[in-house]
Order: structure tokens, then sequence, then C-alpha cells
């Protein structure tokens, strides 16, 4: 195929230019293609650094390339380490260990759990609170309590400051013990350390999908560019979907912004048909259609009987996937989830760590579902406390509506069964599957980079999320429609909702924190909940320091709540305790 004007402007920079060059690429405009001749116009005397988004795309691309001596394609955690392996030297082992700072906190506070009789449970909690915080501070360079502070506003992540003071002594541990690194860490340490490449100098460095990187992967990849290096990244500002777990429009802004730096586009799509591209313009003004591009269907209200095998269908959020899968096996119908093994991992976690065996999905017994309703419940109390907002407001934000997206879950794929062992079988079940043939299931996020002749939106009223309320939240929304919308090469449809009234957002924003209300009242009474009330306190007496031995700090890491009138009763419990951090 013959090269576009837009891919001869980029062939024509990168080889008779100077400066950097930022790719705008619209969805489906042959990026790949682009990049691959991109690196074999580049002369064999200059050495090329790529960072790829994951292995995947680094043997694709090692694989179009061929054998060039002068181009390294890596992935960015690769990268990180090769730095961090530089710094403390070659002959030194470095372990890598998802579970550093986990284990590093939750030993460290063995003491303070058992003081405050802390149940299992919550004590999973304030570490998974601690560690959360501790990924969205590295992801994004915090380097302060303030800095943190802004970070957890961006996110609406409610922390006390007591967890707070114990992330920034974590931070602070894990940047004097770089012999045990988490995957985090590789592109996180580079920054907090101000590691730069000793030996390797590059003529180029170029970035994919760099709308998806997060501030501390843009200063990894930064750190390779020396006097005389040419940046050239490649992404989609509209395509960005992955800020909910750190990625930033920042670092897009950032390359964009460097000294002598070109942006140039790469407009035309050769995956969607005429009228795809006129519905995805309403959300992108850097897409066209290919000259040659066939018109294409739009369909409104399709009922999902009429799915057709091989194509894919997509939703914003899980949930109604997991109903459709069993309504499509049930009607005989060949089905299949895409990244069934991510979209499962979360449910697994919370599904593993309660304690009680039973189900009870119709909350009769003290079971799964009514535990995770009370860490929900406990999560929308805490984030009224910490951020001093409304019920309702916490009820409708984005972090409570995707813990409701996980119940919602286990309650369909828990659907006649009655142990945690027998859910868990169906789980195991549905991730071994051979059968990848027959109609693709996705989530809007698992369905980047996919394509197929005929796309199906589920539950489309759930776009935009009515919910969204910071600018990125609302920006993401419009990006995940002109994600969902670009996946069809030939055909668009919009799937009736008869059937799946449950996940309508008509109106959410009221009827959810209503029910969610009803809710809670069947929950306090079934499980004698204790709700999380307030996070401070005038004692003098340090926590802290028994947390983080080495700290030094007077905070207290307890919060006061108010027991029920039933806990009142107990002689255990006093009208006054201490359960939770």
């Amino acid at each position: 195929m013959e090269a576009s004007k837009y891919q001869k402007a980029i062939y024509e920079y990168i080889q008779k230019g100077t400066g950097n060059l930022v790719i705008e690429a619209c969805a489906g405009a042959g990026k790949t293609s682009t990049i691959v001749e991109s690196l074999k116009l580049i002369p064999e005397n200059k050495k090329i650094l790529f960072i790829a988004f994951n292995k995947s795309i680094v043997s694709e691309l090692q694989n179009r390339v061929g054998d060039k001596s002068n181009v390294t394609i890596t992935t960015m955690h690769a990268l990180g380490f090769k730095m961090l392996r530089s710094k403390i030297g070659s002959r030194a082992r470095i372990k890598i260990n998802e579970f550093k700072y986990n284990s590093y906190v939750q030993n460290n506070m063995r003491d303070v759990f058992k003081r405050l009789h802390t149940p299992v449970s919550k004590q999973h909690k304030f570490v998974n609170n601690v560690i959360d915080m501790l990924n969205y501070g590295r992801n994004y360079l915090a380097s302060s309590s303030k800095e943190m502070k802004e970070v957890a506003d961006k996110f609406n992540l409610a922390i006390s400051d007591e967890e707070l003071s114990i992330v920034m002594k974590v931070m602070e541990w894990g940047k004097k013990n770089i012999g045990e690194i988490d995957f985090t860490d590789m592109v996180w340490l580079p920054n907090a350390l101000n590691i730069s490449p000793k030996y390797d100098t590059y003529d180029f460095i170029m970035l994919d999908e760099a709308q998806d990187a997060n501030l501390a992967q843009i200063g990894t990849f930064l750190k390779c560019k020396k006097l005389g290096t040419r940046v050239i990244a490649v992404g989609d500002e509209n395509q960005s979907i992955y800020g909910f777990c750190g990625a930033s429009k920042d670092s897009f802004s950032k390359l964009k912004n460097l000294p002598n730096t070109q942006t140039l586009p790469l407009s035309i799509s050769y995956r969607c048909p005429k009228q795809v591209v006129a519905l995805a313009k309403e959300y992108s003004n850097n897409i066209e259609a290919s000259e040659t591009a066939a018109e294409g269907v739009i369909n409104y209200e399709t009922p999902i009987s009429e799915i057709q095998d091989g194509g894919m269908v997509v939703c914003r959020n899980n949930a109604p996937l997991i109903k459709l899968y069993f309504d499509l096996i049930k009607s005989g119908k060949k089905a299949y989830l895409k990244g069934e093994q991510g979209l499962f991992e979360g449910v697994i976690k919370s599904v593993t760590k309660i304690e009680n065996n039973m189900l009870s999905t119709d909350f009769a017994n003290d079971g799964i579902l009514p535990r995770m309703y009370e860490e929900l419940l406990d999560a929308r109390d805490k984030m009224c406390n910490c951020l001093k907002i409304s019920k309702r407001d916490a009820s409708t934000s984005s972090t409570i509506l995707q813990m409701y997206d996980k119940i919602q879950t286990v309650e369909i794929l828990s659907e006649g069964l009655k142990t945690r062992n027998e859910l868990l079988d169906r789980i195991n079940s549905i991730n071994k599957s051979s059968d990848k043939d027959g109609i693709c299931l996705s989530s809007i996020h698992k369905a980047k980079g996919l394509e197929a002749d005929n796309v199906y939106i589920l539950c489309p009223s759930l776009m935009p999320s009515k919910n969204a309320k910071k600018d990125w939240e609302k920006t993401e929304e419009k990006n995940l429609i002109y994600v969902a919308y670009t996946r069809a090469k030939k055909t668009l449809s919009f799937l009736s909702e008869v059937g799946y009234d449950e996940f309508s957002t008509d109106n959410a924003k009221f009827t959810f924190a209503d029910t969610l209300a009803d809710k809670e009242v069947v929950i306090n009474k079934l499980l004698n909940r204790i709700s999380y009330v307030s996070n401070s306190t005038n004692k003098d007496e340090s926590f802290i320091n028994d947390v983080i031995r080495s700290s030094g700090s007077t905070s207290s890491v307890h919060c006061e709540v108010t027991p029920n009138k039933k806990a009142a009763s107990s002689k255990r419990r006093t009208t006054r305790r201490i359960i939770s951090l």
C-alpha cells in the first residue's frame, strides 16, 4: 500500500528533520506499520531505543523489523530494571517480589494490630489502602505529603492522615532497599534515585502508546535522552482510558512540550467504515475515513438474539458481560471472554479473603456477598469522612461503582451455587476454556487494539458514565466511547437493554444511592456492622514508631468508631472501641 500523505510527512521529518516528533495516530491508522517503516528508514549507524507497551508488542516488532543490530526493542519495565542493575552493579542480585511493600507493612504493623485487637479483615483493608496509595504516589512521582494528597484528591482516594504518614515512611524505606523490588519500583526508582543509563547512548529514543504512560514511565524514558538524542513518541490522546490505574494525560503533553518538538497527525483510519468514522468524529477530530472505505452500517436497538458468530461485544462494565456470557451459552451459542484472567483477578481476591465459606446470595447467612457489601459501605463511609462529602456523593463515585460492578459480577457468577469453592471452580472452568471461537466478549479496556467486522455495544446507557465528576474522568468516558466505536470494520450495533435493566444508568445517581441505603439497613442488621465514623484523635501515643521502627513519628494510627446497640451489650465491646486502622 502506498504511503499516505500523513505517513510521507512523518518519514520526511524523521529522515531530514533534527528535532523531536510526536505522532498523533487515530484508531486503525496503521500505527505499527508506520513505526516499522520509520525504523527501517533510520541509517544503520544510528542507535535506536524503542519502548513498546508490553512483551507481545516487543516480539511482534522484532519479527517485523528483522535483524537490525542498531535497534533495541524492549519494555519500559525492562529498561528501568537495566538502569537499576547499572546502579548496584552487575554482580549484585536483584530479587523481584510483588509483595515487597505489602509484606513490609504487614510485618511492621503486627504489634499494632495485636495491641488494638484488629480483626484480620480490617488488617488486610488497612494494608491494602496503604499499598494502593503507595502505588499511585510512585506512578505520579509524588515525593511529599502535599503531593501525595494531591494525587489522593485526583483519584478520590480516601486516605487518613495516619495512613498517609505511613505511606511516606514506606516510600523512604523503598528507596533504600533496592535489592528487592516490585514492578512499579522498576520505573519509579530510576526517578526517585536519579539513575540514568551509564553506558548506553542513543540517537533516537521512541515510545509507543505514549498516551497510556504514567509520569514515572515518562521520566524513566526521558532519562535515556542525551545531548543530540531525538525523541519520537506515538499515541492518541483520544484513546487514553487507563487514568484510573495511574496513566496520565499529562505524560503526552510533557512530550509535546519538549523543546524543538514537532507534532504530526496520522489521521486516516484504514479499519473503520465511513459511517463509523462519522460517529467517532463526535469524540475526535483526528480521524478520517480512507478513500476506499466502505459505507458501513450502524444499527440501533439490536436484539441480543441477533449477535452474529465471530462478532465482538464490548461493554463498559464487567457484570453485564458475565450475564451475557451465560445467556449466550444457555441459548446454544459459542462465546468466550477476552482477558478472562484479568477480569476475574479482582473477584478471586475478594472472594478468597472472605473467611466464611458461604455465598449467601439472599443474605440469609453471613457469607461472601454480605461481606463484599460491608466492604463497599465501609469504603463509602471512609470517603465521607476523609473527603468531607455526603453519602450520596460517595455512593455515586467511580470508586464505589467499580466495587459494585464487582459485587454484581459475583452475584451473577454464583447463581445456583452455595459455597466459595463451587464459585472458584466455576471461575476456573471459564478461565481454562480453550474454546476461543464464537462471540468475543470484552470490556472496552481489554478491547483496545482489537477489531472485528461486527461490533456490538452492550448496555450503551453505561456510556458515558453519569457519575464522572472530575475533568479527567469525563474525558476518559468520552475516550471509552471512541475506543468502543472504532473497533468496528463493517457494522456497529447498539444492543437493546431489554433483560439488562438492572445495569441501566438512567437516573443512576439517585437510584443506586437509594438502593445502597436500603441495602445498608439489611447489611447492618445481618452482620452487626460497625461503621467507620472518625479517624482522628488527640492522643499523644505514637503508633507510627511501632509501624515503621525508624520513623520516630508521633502520629496516631487508630480510628474511633461507634458500635450499634447489640455491640454495646457485649462484654467484649465497649462504647468506645478501636477496631480498625
